[in-house]
């Protein structure tokens, strides 16, 4: 047994996951009971993504201490591989209130998080929706791929560091960070920029307004130290104008077209126009989009986007 123990680690270490594998699961079926076997077994398979089968081994050390340090790892993995059941048992051993029903995926108010992708970035915020899933509230924006509204699989390791949760600065939101282990429901919004100069709070509002009656959502983004100019101005000395920058993210449902036309709608109606270059290039092919394009290139040039 401490030969293959052995094994395992000089193939991990040479990058050889398969081999490791292997020499553990035999040393499993000599010792079944071996729980430093089970752990590593299911921690290495949990680091190379087969969620499924490190809940199988994970499970057995549950069974033998249902509230032990393996219990939120295999709610975790149980999640993404599908098995709700085994989520729902431990998460019942371990007195977690559970939404009504017997069966199916956990899909209730947990209270608010923020979550960490292993790509990098900036947190996102987020719902938690059961003990080891939650729902992305941040927009990401339309330079990377739009994570708003999917539900991803925690792992509820706390990244916060010490000072971080020990503070006594009640503007910080005391939230836990945690990482997103997979998405196991992609929500498939899309999103834009809008740019452009600051219409004032009144106006951002049915902006909002509009975008929200599409089924989409506005998050400000707005710099308050940038200013734009306006190439356009009778007076070459006008003072600069205060800037306005925000996402929208809209659901797959929502027309595109009909996006458009209703923000240039409303849009019409405020002292200076706005740009969202990114909706205009995703319009399909023909009259509309040509329109958009023309127009959104005329307000980068006078406002310098």
């Amino acid at each position: 047994g401490h030969a293959l123990w052995i094994l395992a680690t000089v193939h991990e270490a040479a990058g050889d996951v398969a081999a490791a594998i292997a020499a553990l699961r035999e040393l499993v079926d000599l010792d079944p009971e071996s729980q430093p076997t089970l752990a590593r077994l299911a921690d290495l398979l949990r680091s190379h993504q087969r969620f499924a089968e490190a809940a199988a081994y994970r499970r057995r050390l549950v069974e033998r201490d249902p509230a032990g340090p393996h219990a939120w790892a295999l709610m975790s993995e149980a999640a993404i591989a599908g098995e709700w059941s085994w989520v729902r048992e431990v998460a019942a051993r371990l007195d977690l209130s559970l939404d009504p029903g017997d069966q199916g995926p956990l899909d209730y108010p947990f209270g608010r998080c923020k979550i960490r992708f292993d790509e990098g970035g900036a947190d996102l915020w987020g719902e938690r929706r059961g003990p080891v899933s939650a729902r992305v509230l941040s927009i990401v924006g339309p330079r990377k791929r739009e994570r708003y509204r999917d539900l991803v699989v925690l792992d509820t390791t706390d990244l916060r560091e010490p000072s971080e949760t020990s503070s006594s600065d009640q503007r910080r939101p005391d939230v836990p960070i945690f990482r997103a282990l997979a998405t196991i429901e992609r929500a498939e919004w899309r999103s834009f920029t809008v740019d452009g100069p600051n219409p004032g709070e009144a106006e951002i509002d049915l902006l909002r307004s509009i975008v929200r009656t599409l089924d989409g959502e506005l998050s400000d983004r707005t710099n308050p130290k940038r200013r734009l100019r306006d190439r356009e101005a009778a007076d070459p000395d006008t003072k600069a104008l205060p800037a306005f920058y925000a996402f929208i993210a809209v659901s797959p449902s929502v027309d595109l077209v009909e996006l458009d036309f209703c923000l240039e709608a409303l849009v019409d109606t405020f002292e200076r126009p706005l740009a969202w270059t990114e909706l205009a290039h995703a319009l399909p092919p023909g009259p509309a989009r040509d329109a958009a394009l023309e127009r959104n290139e005329r307000i980068v040039e006078r406002f310098g986007l």
